[in-house]
């Protein structure tokens, strides 16, 4: 993933009381992602998240989020990712738990430079502490080098009137694009100035004024000790470990030979002393993706309010898209993935508009795994001659004989429990069902819509098959336009007739379950609750009621599974 600009910051979206993980990146795809992990924070259930931030130009990065309106919610400041960097403002006209963001173009001020540029860096704060959200901005110019500035308020929180304020800052050379971040590090009560160069190192001004007038001095080694980062890019202080005093992560990057793209990693360091006293010991919270390259920008936070950090994140690639065939090795230990990029694998497969969505099986049940991809507008299966160690590819046009339908998405399952592995696709509206009909070294397909006929009113972007619930069968695991739901796989076959029926909701929802008979009436209604995100279990007694065949029904927000079941006594 190949990308131009990555920035971190920490938000509590949500209102959960923690802080949010988000990831911005400028890339010339721009392409936007945020992830929410589901699981604990040693086994993470990562899901793709479109809702927070929709309606976001994806142009926009590097945000950061304060209540400038004082309405009790976060609103949002962000520059445009474009090479002329400006400033935007978003309200939330939502809530804190479920963000809506509208444009006020008419809020702030016009931070154009003289040549045309706008701000590198944008900091929002009450620096003169009356009550209203002030400006301070990083600016590159040609003829000047880098310049701090900032906006007061000097008119109301309703009605603003800005004034332009310099900022004087020693420094023994020019240099380009600082990034800003502000920090008490010497517990006086006021803040204290953090700035991010393309040199290796971060710079540590500190504020010998006062919170109403700042006045920034050369920073202390004292204070700061030994840290430094390579072409730094972003900067974040933020109290990650919860004791009370500043932490600190940043991004840089750095060109290997022989390609010269600018690769990312991150850096953070835990203050095991106090804001008085800080004693920095580097730490590996956001450890460094495979081979992220480009001049990344990240953002972080609880955004699901389970208390656990999340990760967001967005890139660029260097070509308009980047869908090539990669593999990346996880040469794991437990909490500590290592990473090893081959470049083997999928060799062949190097088509960057074409090739997508693989999936493997072992198709002829020689004992390797068999390829079958979207590519070119159409399915394609590969056979694996090489072996199982030392995979090669040869299409197999035969393989196609019954496959009817083309969608982007397919998983291997044997759903009739035959001995021959079935094909599911996901289909315009809920999922489609081929069984394979077949020999073992020759598979057929036939579709049988009656599989999935449950789910025939669902949108699915991802789905699966685990057996989570260990009783033997694989239930179906999918991502529903923004929810990750879980179908559980079975009937009501226990002596006691009950069932577990199990869900995952990413976010705070009201969730109902509702349990009809054939002429459809209801006939329980064992949940009606709000519930917080994560993965639930209900059990439910079926005591008195018939053997025969059910359906219940699982509501969350406006999304809503139906699911057959039967009753066996």
């Amino acid at each position: 993933m190949e990308t131009e600009h990555i920035a971190v910051t920490f938000a509590d979206l949500n209102g959960s009381g923690v802080e949010d993980l988000i990831i911005s990146a400028v890339t010339f795809a721009r392409s936007v992602k945020y992830m929410i992990n589901l699981g604990p924070p040693d086994d993470p259930l990562w899901f793709h998240d479109q809702t927070i931030f929709a309606g976001i130009d994806s142009l926009v990065y590097n945000p950061s989020f304060a209540d400038y309106d004082q309405d009790g919610d976060l609103d949002m400041g962000a520059l445009s990712a474009l090479y002329w960097f400006d400033f935007h403002f978003y309200e939330n006209t939502g809530s804190t738990s479920q963000p809506i963001w509208e444009e006020d173009t008419s809020y702030f001020p016009d931070m154009e430079a003289p040549d045309g540029r706008g701000p590198f860096d944008v900091y929002v704060l009450d620096m003169d502490s009356d009550g209203d959200c002030d400006i301070l901005a990083s600016q590159w110019l040609w003829d000047a080098g880098f310049s701090i500035y900032g906006y007061k308020n000097i008119g109301s929180l309703e009605d603003p009137e800005w004034e332009r304020i310099e900022f004087y800052i020693p420094r023994r050379y020019l240099t380009t694009f600082p990034e800003l971040a502000f920090a008490d590090l010497d517990a006086d009560g006021d803040e204290d100035l953090i700035m991010g160069f393309l040199e290796p190192n971060l710079d540590l001004y500190e504020n010998i004024g006062s919170p109403q007038n700042m006045v920034f001095d050369e920073r202390k080694p004292e204070i700061w000790g030994n840290i430094w980062v390579y072409r730094c890019e972003s900067v974040e202080a933020f109290d990650y470990d919860r004791d009370g005093d500043d932490d600190l992560t940043s991004t840089g990057n750095i060109a290997f030979w022989p390609d010269f793209y600018d690769y990312v990693y991150f850096r953070s360091w835990e203050n095991l002393g106090s804001n008085s006293n800080c004693q920095w010991s580097e730490a590996a919270w956001i450890p460094s993706a495979p081979r992220l390259t480009g001049h990344w920008r990240l953002t972080s936070g609880d955004l699901n309010g389970d208390n656990r950090v999340d990760l967001g994140f967005s890139h660029v690639t260097h070509t308009p898209t980047d869908t090539l065939l990669l593999a990346y090795l996880n040469l794991y230990e437990p909490g500590q993935p290592e990473w090893e990029y081959d470049t083997t694998i999928f060799r062949y497969f190097n088509d960057p508009e074409s090739d997508s969505d693989p999936e493997l099986a072992d198709l002829d049940s020689d004992g390797d795994m068999d390829l079958f991809m979207y590519t070119q507008g159409q399915f394609r299966f590969y056979e694996n001659v090489g072996g199982p160690s030392s995979p090669d590819w040869e299409e197999r046009p035969s393989w196609l004989q019954g496959l009817d339908d083309v969608h982007h998405a397919g998983r291997f399952l044997d759903l009739n429990r035959d001995g021959r592995l079935d094909l599911t696709l996901i289909a315009s509206r809920g999922l489609k069902a081929y069984m394979n009909t077949g020999s073992l070294g020759q598979p057929s397909w036939t579709f049988t819509p009656e599989v999935f006929e449950d789910l025939d009113s669902l949108t699915f972007s991802y789905f699966d098959f685990s057996d989570l619930d260990g009783d033997g069968d694989e239930d179906l695991l999918g991502g529903t336009e923004g929810f990750i739901f879980y179908y559980e796989n079975g009937s009501v076959t226990s002596v006691d007739s009950s069932t577990e029926i199990s869900f995952v909701i990413p976010r705070d929802s009201r969730v109902r379950l509702a349990i009809y008979n054939l002429l459809g009436e209801v006939i329980a209604r064992p949940l009606d609750q709000r519930l917080h995100p994560g993965r639930h279990g209900l059990i439910w007694n079926a005591e008195g009621f018939a053997s025969g065949l059910y359906f219940y029904r699982l509501s969350a927000g406006e999304h809503s599974a139906t699911r057959k079941m039967t009753i066996v006594k």
